[in-house]
């Protein structure tokens, strides 16, 4: 069995160890809401909290003064609830310790984010896009795979891309293309949709008569891509039976239609995507392995939309026309955790069904999303606000601290002005 070629790492480039390599995994935290922050972590401990001395520190009333802790390693990351009066989250479950993962969602206080484990967890997800016109594209863990297409893009070498339906595959191609400097056009083919001889002609072309149903003469896909990139999407529904004369097709670079005897020299780059293992089935004679080694020399593959859900809100906040600030806390969480099966196109279409349906409304919270998707995730408890302690728990608060408006502070995460204000209040005594 001859061994797999050797193809571009795209979702996990080799770890490396040496000091600041550039390949090198990380650690950071994007916080998508209130407002997109992203905070490395170093190795060691990190402290969150309102303490302006705490690492990562927000002028959030909800936080403890020192709310969390998080200890990281090259390869474990861990965090720990400090006593913090309205706890952290993790997934959506409280917890008071817990070992985080790449796409941990966190809630500490009002603050929601997601941890990212990756060569560039650093950076923003923003810096992809080259100009306001361009496609948004996603976050880092996505760069590599556009700058590897960016600089085989002007190579006349097939690229297989790699990735399940709705992760951006067309998108890919797109900018193989424009970057190419080819003059032709980019025609896409979705070989799942042609059975049989059909496939042949819709590749090659066909001349009228040529077998029934052929009314007129077809010049095929290649033909209409000359001078472009043909994008041969779903290459392993391609059937058997067509699969030869698309390998003679890119040895020789010419082609037959149907029903000629004129072979035409055809100049077209070939994409080639699927969300199969195509290697794996053309180990298993599902696909013939010659073809494949043709049609892979590049291979690029796509994370699936759940394995970066740092992308998730930006997107959504793109495809809604939505500020996330109009979005709940429990909203954005449950968009967070959603599996989405059907990647970026399922997240746009739920963008788009409830701004059909919801757009009129000012906030969306937990409630405007699908019953499917509503129960994924437990929606953290709202914290409560000094207005909304009852007088005797301000007293037992009073009695427990001997009167310390700032030890109160401390321990229930209100501000101090507002302690000294309900203790006056309530006609309790308040110690500097």
């Amino acid at each position: 069995m001859s061994p797999r070629p050797s193809t571009p790492q795209t979702t996990a480039p080799s770890k490396s160890t040496g000091p600041g390599s550039a390949s090198a995994f990380r650690w950071a935290i994007h916080w998508v809401l209130p407002c997109s922050r992203i905070c490395a972590l170093e190795p060691g401990e990190t402290r969150i909290g309102r303490d302006a001395e705490s690492e990562i520190a927000f002028d959030d009333v909800e936080l403890s003064r020192s709310h969390a802790r998080i200890t990281t390693s090259t390869a474990v990351c861990q965090l720990v609830d400090l006593g913090s009066r309205n706890g952290c989250f993790v997934n959506g479950q409280r917890v008071s310790s817990a070992q985080l993962e790449n796409g941990s969602v966190l809630q500490v206080g009002s603050n929601v984010g997601v941890l990212v484990h990756a060569p560039n967890a650093t950076e923003s997800c923003r810096d992809l896009a080259r100009s306001p016109a361009e496609p948004y594209l996603g976050s880092a863990k996505l760069k590599h795979v556009v700058e590897q297409a960016r600089e085989l893009a002007p190579r006349r070498d097939p690229v297989f891309v790699n990735g399940a339906s709705g992760s951006g595959k067309e998108t890919i191609a797109r900018i193989l293309h424009d970057e190419s400097g080819r003059t032709g056009r980019l025609v896409a083919l979705n070989c799942s949709t042609v059975r049989g001889d059909l496939a042949v002609s819709a590749i090659f072309g066909h001349k009228r008569g040529s077998f029934s149903g052929a009314t007129a003469d077809s010049p095929g896909a290649a033909m209409q891509a000359a001078g472009g990139t043909l994008f041969l999407d779903e290459i392993a529904e391609l059937p058997v039976e067509t699969q030869p004369l698309l390998l003679r097709f890119l040895q020789s670079g010419e082609l037959t239609a149907v029903g000629t005897s004129v072979a035409k020299h055809v100049d077209v780059r070939v994409v080639c995507a699927t969300h199969q293992d195509l290697y794996s089935r053309s180990k298993s004679g599902k696909f013939r392995e010659d073809l494949y080694y043709r049609l892979a020399p590049h291979e690029l593959r796509l994370p699936r939309l759940r394995e970066r859900r740092e992308d998730i809100l930006e997107l959504f906040e793109r495809f809604a026309g939505r500020p996330r600030g109009a979005m709940t806390r429990g909203f954005v969480t449950r968009l967070l955790l959603k599996e989405y099966d059907g990647n970026v196109r399922e997240l746009q279409n739920l963008a788009l069904h409830l701004t059909a349906s919801r757009g009129a409304e000012r906030v969306w919270d937990s409630h405007a999303l699908p019953a499917s998707l509503a129960g994924e995730a437990a929606e953290p408890p709202e914290p409560r606000k000094p207005e909304q302690l009852e007088e005797a728990e301000w007293k037992a608060l009073h009695t427990r601290h001997r009167g310390n408006a700032a030890s109160i502070a401390l321990a229930t995460g209100f501000s101090p002005s507002a302690v000294k204000r309900y203790l006056a209040k309530h006609r309790l005594r308040a110690k500097a």
